[in-house]
């Protein structure tokens, strides 16, 4: 599996819009993160904000476990573990890291598209 995440911008000339995107190879983890379900850029920031609120709660100790479900994607954590897969078909495709990294990779994620399309948008992430 790739060691990086690359978080880019992609302009969508058919439609006028950038979109962000995450790649990392065929690692679920990229996919998660990317995969917007082609909501525009205020309902993707607000979702992943849903999912750092509700993975920040599970760390908090104030549930025992969660789940950010997007469109294609899944992850379900607990403080410890965080199982991310292909919604469609959970034993297919998945992964399994530590919250800790997954907590990480969603931050930097979110404070990616906070940031809105930049011309010299890149951000490199190691996942280690």
């Amino acid at each position: 599996m790739d060691d990086q995440l690359t978080f880019y911008w992609f302009f969508y000339a058919g439609i006028d819009r950038y979109e962000p995107r995450c790649d990392g190879g065929d690692r679920p983890l990229a996919h998660l993160l990317g995969d917007d379900g082609g909501l525009d850029l205020k309902c993707a920031i607000d979702d992943a904000r849903h999912g750092m609120s509700t993975l920040e709660a599970v760390i908090a100790g104030e549930s025992s476990s969660g789940a950010w479900d997007r469109y294609h994607f899944s992850a379900d954590f607990n403080a410890a573990t965080t199982r991310i897969y292909w919604a469609f078909s959970d034993d297919k495709w998945s992964e399994t890291i530590d919250t800790e990294l997954f907590r990480s990779c969603l931050h930097s994620w979110v404070e990616f598209i906070e940031r809105g399309p930049l011309i010299d948008g890149v951000s490199v992430i190691d996942v280690e």
